[in-house]
């Protein structure tokens, strides 16, 4: 990836009459430097990795906020739009700094390219609520209402240019809105080794909102819309406007294909009076022919004021582009592009959009593609937009598209993108309850998927103070462990690793004990994933509780980890344990939760969610159970059960019902969705007469000082 820095300073301004603003807009509100206050950023990673607050390098000596890396992204809500505005304006200086600098700091200056930067308005239906590590785009119950490049060419170190941007369409919205701000990814320096990769740096200073408004706003078709009409007589092509200033009383209208900077020879409306209001320039009066297929339209309008008997040029809008129609039928992408489901569920997938097709075929992708059809039970809608798969089973899983025929023309058009369904299950389950020999090796059983596990040096099945039937003995120091070979085991963006241990010894006198593996899955000290069932012990960090610990360590992600705490991890106890990935929807990173007794946050009132690495990202090239990788600690000594691993993030309720069908507990507490811990003096888990009682005890008791 592209890796850019970019630098931000927004200037706490608030508009008197849209009643937006923005806080912290000058960054001089101090924060630790992977965070930013009042922002919502992209701090993934550790340093300069993601967004973080920076002085070193100020052009202009004040605080301002660096992203790192193409595609980084800090936005905030800035309020309701009360005042009916149709079109807010971003003003902003945006000059180049002289980050080049290496370790010694004797490399020569060297000036930023091109400075490119992506400004974005966001509107929440109430559902969404901001997080660092959680970006707004693509989020549910968000809708993006406008977004804006702008590209600056290349400055002198040092230097400012005055640039602003204009966010239309604010007189459709009703919620809370949303500013972001985003560094432009390179997409053509994606794929460069690392030493070859440039930086995009510069700063942005003194951004405010601007009361004052554009002449014209609100453009239709939107700027960059595609898959417009081609034919003059379509309501699709009309190019629709508001003029916002009560003082333009005349327009012209550029209009032109493939060429962006429209001008007065492009001039196909020249002086028509207008008024304040919604303008509708219809092409079947003003363009000769018929559009041409695939082709990008460019528009702007030019504003007049009267200035005595004359007209005087008060505004020039921006080039509004759209692009016109492919030839024959179009379908967009399929919605949603992937879904799991368990075993008798019914999904569906949707085409988006389509156009010009008045028949429709759903496929299963195959060799040769599989034609479905309602016929088949497991199917319904298979000729419509959307296609129901009906009580799914693990054969179901695969890729889905459709094509889109126009009759008059026999032409026809796949789906731009298919939709893939993945069946939630159980992938690998060792029950230990068998053993084999293959090759003078011993093995025991994956009962689901055959990616059987060796028992090394000497390790063997017991069922001596089992949980279910026989476990897996490892009777150590005598170096015994086991590995699983296939390295797929574990390669799966959700994911969840299941098991029951009892450690024989937890704590030696050398105090290493503690850092023995479950299991240790990776390629060396630099990547990988463990447990191990004792990190800490009476941890005064944790008031006085046991931790155990999931670690992670990535390269890109830095050193998560998943501790859960325990009021007494003992040698000879068994405990479940569940580990929970669940993949972002980018598939970049995921968040990852630990459970221990079949509960989320054990003994804490906020359970632990971290950002990292799915394991999809992850290199694993060895999997051991039993034995570390890569460092100098001891094997672990005792017994593991029921070791399973998922192709998906269990939930809570799941994970409390497996350890529950084995213990007979009454029940467990849900942390995760438990919001009155703060009224559950007794903790346990509901909120009863005892707990009232502790607040009567203390009613109309205060701490207030009143004056002498």
């Amino acid at each position: 990836m592209r890796r850019i820095i970019c630098i931000l300073m927004c200037l706490s301004m608030a508009s008197m009459v849209s009643a937006l603003s923005i806080t912290n807009g000058d960054f001089e509100a101090l924060g630790v430097r992977e965070d930013v206050p009042d922002w919502f950023d992209y701090n993934a990673g550790q340093g300069a990795v993601g967004t973080y607050l920076r002085l070193l390098y100020s052009p202009n000596g004040t605080q301002y906020m660096g992203l790192r890396d193409g595609g980084c992204w800090a936005y905030q809500g800035i309020g309701v739009n009360t005042g009916g505005l149709s079109a807010l304006q971003i003003q902003y200086e945006i000059g180049s700094l002289d980050l080049e600098i290496s370790e010694n700091n004797e490399d020569p200056p060297s000036p930023a390219p091109e400075l490119t930067l992506i400004v974005s308005l966001y509107e929440s239906d109430g559902s969404f609520e901001g997080s660092d590590g959680r970006d707004i785009d693509g989020a549910d119950g968000v809708t993006l209402i406008d977004s804006v490049t702008v590209t600056h060419p290349t400055m002198g170190i040092g230097n400012y240019v005055t640039g602003s941007v204009t966010l239309h369409y604010l007189n459709t919205t009703s919620g809370e809105l949303f500013l972001r701000f985003e560094n432009e990814t390179d997409e053509d320096e994606e794929d460069e080794d690392e030493d070859d990769k440039t930086d995009d740096r510069f700063s942005i200073d003194n951004v405010q909102i601007v009361d004052l408004e554009p002449s014209v706003v609100s453009p239709y078709p939107k700027d960059g819309t595609e898959y417009v009409a081609v034919e003059r007589t379509s309501s699709e092509n009309d190019l629709i406007f508001d003029i916002a200033d009560e003082d333009i009383v005349a327009i012209d209208v550029l209009f032109a294909p493939e060429d962006p900077n429209v001008s007065e020879s492009d001039k196909i409306v020249d002086g028509r009076s207008v008024s304040q209001g919604q303008q509708t320039i219809t092409l079947e009066t003003e363009w000769p022919e018929d559009l041409d297929w695939s082709t990008e339209y460019f528009w702007r309008v030019l504003a007049y004021e009267q200035n005595g008997s004359e007209l005087v040029l008060k505004y020039t809008s921006p080039a509004w582009s759209f692009k016109s129609i492919q030839e024959g039928p179009y379908l967009g992408e399929v919605s949603p592009a992937d879904q799991a489901a368990h075993p008798g569920d019914d999904v569906e997938f949707t085409v988006t959009s389509i156009s010009k097709a008045d028949t429709l075929q759903w496929y299963k992708k195959g060799d040769p593609n599989v034609v479905l059809s309602d016929s088949d039970p497991s199917y319904s809608g298979t000729t419509t937009d959307t296609l129901t798969i009906h009580n799914v089973q693990p054969e179901d899983a695969g890729l889905y598209f459709c094509i889109g025929k126009e009759t008059s023309t026999g032409m026809t058009k796949q789906s731009e993108s298919s939709g893939e369904l993945w069946i939630k299950q159980l992938m690998t389950h060792y029950s230990f309850e068998e053993t084999f020999t293959e090759g003078g090796r011993l093995y025991t059983y994956d009962v689901v998927g055959n990616k059987h596990m060796e028992l090394m040096n000497g390790a063997s099945l017991s069922d001596e103070n089992s949980v279910v039937g026989k476990h897996l003995w490892l009777d150590n120091p005598k170096n015994q462990y086991a590995q699983i070979a296939d390295i797929t085991v574990a390669d799966y963006e959700d994911i969840t690793i299941s098991f029951w241990c009892n450690a024989t010894t937890l704590v030696n006198e050398n105090d290493k004990d503690r850092w023995a593996r479950i299991f240790d899955f990776g390629k060396d000290s630099a990547e990988y994933i463990f447990f191990t069932m004792l990190y800490r012990q009476d941890d005064p960090r944790q008031g006085g509780l046991d931790v155990a610990r999931c670690e992670i360590r990535h390269p890109d992600y830095g050193n998560p980890e998943l501790d859960a705490e325990h009021p007494d991890i003992a040698a000879g106890n068994w405990y479940y344990v569940a580990i929970t990935i669940e993949a972002d929807d980018d598939g970049e990173g995921g968040r990852g939760r630990i459970y221990i007794g079949g509960e989320h946050g054990t003994e804490t009132e906020t359970p632990q969610i971290l950002n990292v690495p799915n394991m999809k990202e992850m290199t694993k090239t060895i999997h051991y159970i039993g034995k570390n990788i890569g460092f100098s600690a001891p094997l672990f000594n005792g017994r593991i059960d029921e070791f399973k691993i998922y192709n998906y993030a269990r939930t809570s309720e799941e994970i409390a019902q497996d350890y529950l069908g084995i213990v007979p507990e009454e029940s467990l507490c849900d942390m995760e969705n438990y919001d009155l811990y703060d009224w559950d003096y007794d903790r346990n888990c509901q909120i009863d007469l005892r707990d009232f009682a502790e607040i009567a005890a203390h009613w109309m008791e205060d701490y207030r000082v009143f004056p002498d």
